[in-house]
C-alpha cells in the first residue's frame, strides 16, 4: 500500500540517492587510481570486478525479487557497500582483498541501482511520482558533478586510505536512512491502517 506524501520519507530518499550518486560517480572515476595507490600492479583487472559483480547482483535480484521489497533491498545494497570499504580498507595492498573489495562494492552498487528506481514506487502515488523523484534527484546531480574532484583531493593529498575512508562514511550514512526509511514507512502505514478500521 503506497502512502500519501511525507516530507520525512521524501528527505530519507533524497539524502540516500544524492550520497549513493556521490560514492557512486566518485569511486567510478577513480577506482584505477585508488587501486593504485593501494600498490596494486593488476589496478585495472581488479577494477572490471566492479562490473561483474554489478551483473551478479542484478541477475541475482532478477532470480529472487520476490523475496525482497524495495525497501529492504535498499538497505541490503548499502550495507554491503559499506562493507566493501571495510574491506578495501583493511586489505594494505593485498590484491586478494582488493579483489573482494571491487566485486562486492560492485555488488552493492548494483542493488543500490535497482533499488533507487523500485523504492519511489513504494513510497509515492503514480500521480506525483515523476515530478517528486526529479526534484528529489537534484541534489544528486549537483553533487554528483562534484564528487569526482572532491575524490581526486583526496587522493591526492592523503591517498586511497582518505578516498576509502570518505566512501565508508557516506556509505555508512546511507545505511543508516535506508534504515531510518523502513522505519519511517512502516510507522506511516500502521497509522494510516489504523485510521482505515476506525472509518
Amino acid at each position: 500500500m503506497r502512502q500519501r506524501l511525507s516530507t520525512v520519507s521524501c528527505g530519507f530518499y533524497s539524502i540516500i540517492v544524492t550520497l549513493a550518486t556521490t560514492v557512486s560517480v566518485g569511486i567510478s572515476a577513480h577506482l584505477i587510481g585508488i587501486l593504485h595507490d593501494m600498490g596494486l600492479r593488476r589496478a585495472t583487472l581488479v577494477a572490471s570486478l566492479l562490473g561483474v559483480g554489478q551483473s551478479c547482483a542484478r541477475l541475482a535480484d532478477a532470480l529472487f525479487d520476490r523475496h525482497l521489497d524495495p525497501l529492504t533491498l535498499n538497505l541490503v545494497a548499502t550495507s554491503i557497500t559499506a562493507v566493501a570499504f571495510v574491506v578495501g580498507l583493511s586489505g594494505g595492498g593485498s590484491i586478494a582483498t582488493a579483489t573482494v573489495f571491487a566485486f562486492c562494492y560492485g555488488i552493492g552498487n548494483g542493488l543500490s541501482t535497482i533499488a533507487r528506481g523500485t523504492v519511489p514506487l513504494v513510497l509515492f502515488e503514480p500521480d506525483v511520482y515523476g515530478r517528486i523523484v526529479g526534484i528529489l534527484q537534484v541534489p544528486a546531480f549537483v553533487l554528483g558533478a562534484v564528487a569526482p574532484v572532491a575524490y581526486a583531493a583526496a587522493l591526492e593529498h592523503s591517498g586511497s586510505v582518505a578516498a576509502l575512508t570518505l566512501s565508508f562514511v557516506l556509505a555508512s550514512l546511507m545505511a543508516v536512512f535506508s534504515a531510518a526509511l523502513i522505519i519511517e514507512f512502516r510507522r506511516r502505514t500502521s497509522v494510516s491502517s489504523a485510521i482505515d478500521r476506525s472509518r
